[in-house]
């Protein structure tokens, strides 16, 4: 009796393990399917058509007064949905070029006139995005008399022109970068950024990265400059500033011919922000290929590109991440790629200002180490031979011309690339071409 009952509780216990069991694989599956629907929901929002309508009663107002481009993949495009954009979707950068005063009234009353010139002055500094479109249809004309007389010719890398009164401008650009493996580039802790930064000089003499600050203080992870910390943000930000959809936490851009106007409510609700950067988030991390028989030649360009230096920092594995060649630092690039929208200074005082949708901005009386015009983050390379053009600003053409281009710190590993016998360069070149997108959905299928 006591042997049978024995065996009974134990077929109840196995009973009740295989329920507990199928009950955990259930909401696992029921999970999964919440999570595809969701970046279902998000991918519709991303190849989503937007629209200006400003006439609905207590709705959002659409596609901003605003705004660069009506969809996300109108410029993340390059090789995949989700990809980079090409020079013709640049985002433009204006900053203003103070006088040469010294007495306060008349600093305080140059300062008082910036919002004046442009509305959105008054609350990002000197530095703004520069829309391509607007809802008036007076806005081109508006920006040429906002501008004045070119200064430089219209290939120039910063444009500088005349401006309105005391004032001056450059206008500079960015160039749209890849989202490919960014979910994963957003797991990355801050302490190993931390650690990279403060090691980095040991091994590489003369390399000096340094970790990204938004303009809150936090580590930054994303855009050019590392001004943004989370996905997130910078998913989000990107749909307000060149979209101009009203987010909660995140405005449309103010509209410099009318400053005061104010959309009803948001575009997106809290839960279409979800899908929307899940979506950005699932998009794969790019791979190697190797593809034989050319294996062997472009074993030797990553060796060759280990030796000339190039790993100081791109480097080949962050945390968990692997095969993303950056340390995602702050490095100085040298003047030959200075721009007026510099980084967020590491230390700030009460009379520096950082904000705005690209990098820290700066009050126009602040003093700012002059590096900071020259720092740029380490893009990563995975994916590079799908992500031209390069640089921030889209001004090399091909890899090897934003290799050349490198200064600065980098300054003594383009001296040894340049000395390699030509066929060494053809396999460093060969390696990186491997770093290729072949996952995600191709524009050409749709």
């Amino acid at each position: 009796m006591i042997s049978g009952a024995s065996t009974q509780v134990d077929a109840q216990k196995s009973s009740g393990q295989q329920q507990v069991q199928q009950a955990d694989e259930l909401r696992i599956i029921q999970q999964e399917i919440r999570d595809q629907q969701q970046r279902a929901k998000g991918q519709r929002l991303f190849l989503h058509q937007w629209i200006s309508d400003i006439q609905i009663p207590g709705s959002g107002d659409g596609l901003g007064p605003m705004r660069n481009a009506a969809s996300c993949v109108e410029c993340h495009l390059q090789g995949k949905v989700g990809g980079g954009g090409p020079n013709e979707k640049n985002v433009d950068l204006l900053s203003v070029v103070p006088p040469k005063i010294t007495a306060v009234d008349e600093r305080q009353k140059f300062a008082a006139h910036l919002p004046k010139l442009h509305g959105g002055l008054s609350t990002s500094g000197t530095a703004i995005v520069l829309h391509r479109y607007s809802n008036n249809p007076d806005y081109d004309a508006w920006k040429t008399r906002l501008l004045g007389v070119p200064r430089t010719h219209e290939d120039a890398h910063v444009r500088e022109y005349g401006g309105r009164g005391q004032a001056a401008f450059k206008v500079s650009q960015r160039n749209t970068p890849a989202l490919f493996g960014a979910g994963l580039i957003d797991t990355i802790p801050a302490s190993v950024l931390a650690t990279v930064a403060s090691e980095q000089g040991k091994q590489w003499p003369g390399v000096s990265g340094r970790v990204a600050r938004t303009p809150q203080g936090g580590v930054g992870r994303f855009g050019w400059r590392g001004q943004t910390s989370s996905l997130r943000d910078f998913v989000l930000a990107a749909c307000a500033t060149e979209l101009g959809l009203e987010i909660k936490g995140h405005s449309q851009a103010v509209n410099p011919q009318n400053a005061r106007y104010k959309t009803r409510r948001p575009d997106l609700n809290e839960s279409q922000c979800d899908a929307l950067v899940a979506y950005v988030a699932s998009l794969p991390q790019p791979v190697q290929i190797k593809q034989p028989p050319r294996t062997e030649l472009v074993e030797s360009g990553a060796t060759i590109f280990k030796s000339t230096g190039c790993v100081a920092c791109h480097t080949t594995k962050l945390a968990a991440v692997d095969g993303i060649y950056s340390d995602l630092l702050l490095h100085d690039m040298g003047v030959g790629l200075a721009d007026p929208v510099g980084a967020s200074p590491e230390i700030t005082t009460q009379t520096v200002s950082t904000g705005g949708y690209y990098g820290g901005t700066v009050s126009i009386f602040a003093e700012v180490p002059s590096e900071t015009l020259q720092e740029w983050r380490t893009p990563p390379l995975w994916g590079v031979r799908d992500s031209g053009p390069y640089l921030h600003d889209g001004r090399a053409k091909t890899i090897e011309q934003a290799i050349l281009w490198h200064g600065g710190e980098a300054e003594p590993f383009i001296k040894r690339y340049r000395e390699l016998p030509e066929i060494y360069r053809a396999r460093l070149l060969a390696f990186l071409n491997t770093l290729t997108v072949t996952d995600g959905e191709s524009l050409a299928a749709r």
